[in-house]
């Protein structure tokens, strides 16, 4: 009974220290709202008069007169630089608030503690787990910031309000918190379609299967790229929803070819063998792909307009990618381990060097292709 006090002790004080935490990143960002408030106002205060006649303007301000101070004042008003710079930082607290909050959402729909696996059981591959998600929830807010057009360019810093902020942070979280929720989704997805014959969730937690781990952080930011591509190239809910399906249904496809591609059994590699060199060359070639179903779902404000050009855009450089990177990993085998074999590498040699460099080429030839094609 006293252990079981304990225990329930050492949990309230756990959740006291996330709640606290969680108040005070949001206390923060509302100081920095509010600090923008001010210097919006400032700006608008110290404006010149556009209107004013030119004798107007070169009069000599008389006493108690503000003069015709610009918003990049020193003396009379914040300068431009610092507006900016607050403005910015209100968003970097809004992505460390939504990574604060993906974390423990990760925590609440895991079957093990995330605290006990990172600290007390020191489990590298949650680590990569817990940073693929991590990864994946910043490529979404990235993707959400990027998608609004003009964005901030051409916007004056007297412009930079507080209502200025809160209108362009609605969009921002409802976009980011449904992508969290979907990039768990596609976790589930990829556990038991991807690496469908053992539990990632076992291999992870309780054999520290590090190669098991890096396909699922893989798994996690390739969703991301997509939940990206969606949101930039999306009109609304809808049409996002059904992009990323689309995405999301051929990299899980490009997974099941892939695995049929390789000369070795990569479900046995990883699961019975542990094999890092196999999960970090099935991992970049996730990564590789995902990039390519990011550009081909992305589109350019008002470029493609029909949704029948939409759709060639995605195949495109979905179909493209498919033939093209087995292609070049053949001519990369040949080319940079020459007289070689990679699959004995990878599968007999368990050679973390070639794991890597077949990743490293897979993202490097995908990152190519979506400028060239």
């Amino acid at each position: 009974m006293i252990v079981s006090e304990k225990h329930l002790q050492k949990f309230k004080v756990v959740e006291m220290k996330k709640s606290t935490s969680l108040v005070c990143l949001f206390s923060i960002l509302l100081m920095c709202m509010v600090a923008f408030d001010g210097t919006g106002a400032d700006a608008n205060a110290t404006a010149p008069d556009t209107d004013a006649t030119p004798s107007e303007a070169n009069a000599t301000p008389t006493a108690g007169s503000t003069g015709g101070a610009t918003p990049g004042d020193e003396a009379t008003g914040t300068p431009e630089e610092l507006v900016w710079v607050l403005y910015g930082g209100g968003y970097v607290l809004v992505a460390l608030t939504f990574l604060y909050l993906g974390k423990l959402l990760f925590d609440l729909v895991t079957p093990f503690k995330l605290d006990t696996q990172l600290t007390e059981k020191d489990n590298p591959a949650m680590g990569v787990v817990l940073t693929g998600y991590l990864l994946a929830i910043i490529t979404v807010i990235c993707g959400v910031l990027t998608s609004g057009g003009e964005g901030s360019e051409g916007v004056e810093a007297a412009q930079l309000t507080f209502t200025a902020f809160a209108t362009g942070l609605g969009p921002i979280v409802c976009y980011t918190f449904g992508g969290m929720v979907i990039l768990l989704l596609s976790g589930f997805i990829n556990d038991k379609l991807i690496l469908h014959q053992f539990s990632n969730t076992h291999e992870v937690a309780e054999r520290n299967n590090c190669a098991v781990a890096v396909i699922i952080a893989a798994g996690f930011i390739g969703s991301g790229l997509i939940i990206a591509g969606t949101v930039q190239g999306s009109l609304d809910w809808i049409s996002a929803l059904v992009g990323f399906a689309a995405g999301q249904l051929l990299l899980v496809l490009f997974a099941l070819v892939y695995q049929r591609a390789t000369s070795y059994d990569d479900q046995e590699e990883l699961h019975q063998r542990q094999n890092l060199a196999c999960g970090l060359a099935f991992a970049g070639n996730l990564l590789a792909y995902s990039l390519l179903l990011m550009k081909g779902l992305t589109m350019s404000g008002g470029e493609l307009e029909s949704v029948q050009d939409r759709i060639w855009h995605f195949a495109y450089y979905a179909i493209s990618g498919a033939i093209a990177l087995p292609c070049l990993r053949v001519i990369n085998d040949k080319l940079f381990l020459p007289g070689v074999n990679l699959a004995d590498e990878i599968a007999e040699d368990r050679n973390i060097n070639a794991g890597l460099l077949e990743a490293g080429l897979a993202v490097a030839m995908s990152a190519i292709l979506v400028v060239c094609l």
